[in-house]
């Protein structure tokens, strides 16, 4: 049994395939979000990763546009720090890659609401941050965004919006010692220059002296994913078809 993280193949159904495809009929895979948006197959890709029976799914922020446009009783939302209108929503997620997911609901809303209803129940108890130890003893959290650990409680919206962790040193309170952040979120060519103990690799990028690991590779632009082990830290890299120019 093994088990994975992936993160942020906004909308490439190519990698998704290939992704549970590689995943044995004992194995696990952590989704940490960004299933949707800026890529071409934004509705396949979440369908597939949110229902299927080996994949653990957790709310990326973009999945977060989707449910704060559509729960009809608030009328303010909290979008990375600050405050909306939640009829301001669908602007701003369009703004950032939303079109397709926006049509899509539109279409559902009107055509088959049950499914709709469906959808969003199934985000509102995916999961926001997990705890587990692996194999070698270590201590792994997982979300969306990362955070650093000790400084306060982290809520659920910093825990898939907030970018401020990656500019800051991991704790040195021994404590902390044996606890790994895996999180995706940020592109890995946009983390940790200042960082000395950054660790560049054909994959996955490693940085504040190993405790973080950020596994978000870019892939609506780049059109390739990574499926990092999280027993043994070793990662599986998965090419698309790049026949995508979303520039």
């Amino acid at each position: 049994m093994a088990r994975y993280a992936c993160s942020d193949l906004h909308g490439r159904y190519d990698l998704a395939e290939q992704v549970i495809a590689h995943l044995n009929p004992s194995d696990t895979l952590y989704f940490l979000g960004d299933a949707i948006d800026r890529g071409p197959s934004s509705w396949d890709t979440l369908m597939l990763l949110l229902t299927h029976p080996q994949v653990e799914f957790f709310l990326g922020n973009h999945e977060d546009f989707l449910c704060k446009a559509h729960h009809e009783e608030r009328t303010s939302v909290i979008l990375d720090r600050y405050q909306y209108l939640r009829s301001d929503v669908p602007q701003i997620w369009f703004s950032n890659g939303g079109e397709e997911m926006i049509k899509k609901c539109a279409d559902l809303r009107e055509r088959d609401p049950e499914t709709l209803q469906l959808i969003l129940s199934l985000l509102d108890v995916a999961h926001v941050e997990e705890m587990i130890t692996n194999d070698r003893g270590q201590n792994l959290h997982l979300t969306h965004a990362g955070y650093n650990p000790g400084r306060r409680p982290w809520d659920k919206d910093e825990l898939i919006w907030h970018r401020s962790h990656i500019y800051r040193d991991w704790p040195k309170d021994p404590a902390y010692e044996n606890i790994y952040m895996i999180h995706g979120h940020t592109p890995i060519d946009s983390v940790g220059d200042y960082d000395e103990t950054r660790e560049v690799s054909d994959g996955p990028l490693s940085y504040c002296g190993g405790h973080k690991i950020d596994i978000d590779l870019g892939s609506a632009l780049y059109g390739w994913t990574t499926m990092l082990n999280l027993d043994t830290f070793e990662f599986i890299n998965i090419e698309g078809d790049h026949q995508y120019d979303l520039r």
